[in-house]
């Protein structure tokens, strides 16, 4: 394992002229702040939609955060739901119906004034079968969300949404539901233009049609080249926005982000986790515009559970505890992620976590042959499908060489682009998925959730009664710390029969410009750009003093 860690890294960096591109300064690269109010995001992969009801991803999320208001939005320090479109709330007695106070002030870019019948409206279409939407669960919170998601039901206005009045808006849940509020800021909750929907069908999201009531709105989108947001001035809250352009790039090449960055041509290098390539972390630590900061996130392999011999849990649990992960983060990442065994970050406030299953490849072979196959005799031929990144491809051939080496079975590697490879994963067409999941909600049920049906986001397939049930139990119990032990047990559950095996927790890993300020550093990693700006007067003195 250690030969194998030095020998990639002195490849990767004797590759990359990372001694060369390095250079001496307390800042990385060239760092004048631009005069027209522009920032630029290298946003590493081109966004499937902008639809916030069709699409599930980060490089999607970092653009409609800015487009799209939500009831609330993140506290760009704490990620915690902070007033929006909805300026209060309140719930009845035991968290089972919410009430939300709207602003009366709200439009869309059309001029037409947004209203509670807006999110009515939006919240059918996402829950309705034929949207497809891989964020439907999370209206499962909603009274009767899951049985018109899954047809057991018909009747959209049966939804539990409806408008008091036009700024009143009212949601029954499906059970009393505390943390509901938490949930708020997520595109899945936001409204959509039903009027431009119906004018222009799916070309609805065209630039010259689009319609949206965010302090941005869309000027440009060229695929696999640009997206181009400006200030709306006609927002509800435009006095507060300082920037008038935002430039996404979807670059894939991390080399090529960095290469940009030291230019001055990017700013700010986004997406979730690790922006900036394994090789550069050591070299880039001491610099000021280096950020590595804890997230509240998961680095997993989703395994399809449906597929032999991946549907035998001997096999899934040989191939988790086949895995040093802790070597992975020590000597392969190195940028402040931590191994992952149980399925939920650390530090979640009360939460009794789990006992997991920890490396012993001893274990793993003798599990690898009570399952049938001694010394990896008679395992078929397993792939790693993997998205376009270029450390999730040298992280897949780390593990590709373990699997080898530790249980000797035949493991291949599959690259797709971002777009192809999430139809891959929602489809299930894969034996094993590079995966993550960046919490929605600071709760330890962002990501239990995720296996509570079978779902767009379920990609391994993989469905338990039990945890269901713990799940549905927990989340209906007022009690706060009786909640927390009921979700360990069904994270317990999860962990014993392994459809995913979590490799390590996320740390934000990034470069951005000195000048560019309000970013915030929060664990899910949201920011919404109506806080940020760019300090035109910033001099590296002056930043240096400060």
């Amino acid at each position: 394992m250690t030969r194998h860690f030095a020998a990639l890294a002195a490849a990767v960096a004797a590759a990359l002229g990372l001694q060369a591109c390095v250079t001496a300064g307390a800042y990385f690269g060239a760092t004048t702040p631009p005069t027209d109010k522009t920032l630029i995001v290298a946003n590493q992969s081109e966004p499937r939609s902008l639809d916030p009801h069709k699409t599930a991803g980060v490089p999607e999320a970092n653009v409609m955060l800015n487009l799209y208001d939500c009831l609330t939005t993140y506290d760009p320090q704490t990620a915690e739901p902070i007033p929006c479109i909805a300026t209060s709330w309140e719930h009845n007695a035991d968290a089972s119906v919410w009430t939300f106070h709207l602003r009366p002030e709200a439009t869309w870019t059309d001029g037409n004034p947004l209203t509670a019948e807006d999110f009515v409206y939006s919240w059918r279409r996402i829950i309705d079968p034929a949207t497809a939407s891989p964020y439907a669960n999370l209206l499962y919170y909603v009274k009767n969300g899951e049985a018109l998601n899954d047809g057991t039901a018909e009747d959209l206005a049966t939804l539990g949404v409806r408008a008091v009045d036009a700024h009143t808006l009212e949601v029954t849940m499906e059970r009393p539901t505390a943390f509901f509020v938490s949930m708020t800021p997520h595109y899945a909750f936001t409204a959509v233009p039903r009027q431009a929907i119906e004018a222009h069908g799916d070309r609805w999201l065209a630039p010259e049609n689009h319609v949206s009531r965010g302090p941005f709105r869309l000027v440009k989108r060229t695929p696999y080249d640009r997206i181009v947001i400006e200030k709306w001035d006609g927002h509800w809250d435009a006095a507060r926005v300082q920037l008038e352009r935002v430039i996404f790039l979807p670059i894939e090449d991390q080399n090529t982000a960095v290469s940009l960055y030291k230019a001055n041509e990017v700013h700010v290098l986004a997406g979730g986790g690790q922006s900036v390539p394994t090789a550069f972390v050591k070299a880039l630590r001491p610099k000021l515009d280096f950020h590595v900061e804890p997230e509240y996130g998961v680095y997993y392999y989703s395994l399809n559970v449906n597929r032999p011999p991946l549907d035998n849990k001997l096999v899934r649990r040989a191939l988790a505890m086949s895995i040093d992960k802790k070597a992975i983060c020590e000597k392969f990442l190195g940028g402040g992620q931590v191994p992952a065994w149980n399925w939920i970050p650390p530090k979640t406030p009360n939460y009794p976590y789990p006992t997991p299953l920890q490396y012993n490849p001893e274990e793993a072979r003798r599990l690898l042959a009570e399952a049938g196959y001694p010394g990896g005799q008679g395992f078929p031929k397993i792939e790693i499908f993997f998205n376009t990144l270029e450390s999730h491809r040298q992280l897949a051939e780390l593990i590709q060489n373990t699997w080898r080496r530790e249980l000797n079975i035949p493991v291949e590697l599959n690259n797709q682009e971002w777009q192809v490879y999430q139809r891959t994963r929602e489809t299930r067409q894969f034996d094993i998925a590079r995966d993550g999941w960046i919490a929605d909600y600071l709760d330890p049920n962002t990501f239990l959730d995720l296996f509570q049906a079978v779902t767009l986001n379920n990609h391994p397939g993989w469905a338990n009664a039990k945890y269901s049930k713990l799940l549905d139990r927990a989340n209906s119990d007022p009690d706060p710390l009786r909640r927390l032990s009921l979700l360990a047990e069904a994270e317990a559950i999860l962990l014993d029969e392994m459809p995913v095996i979590p490799l390590y927790y996320y740390a934000s890993v990034k470069l951005r410009k000195p000048f560019v300020e309000g970013w915030g550093d929060n664990p899910l990693d949201q920011n919404p750009l109506k806080f940020v700006s760019i300090n035109e007067a910033w001099t590296p003195e002056a930043g240096q003093a400060h």
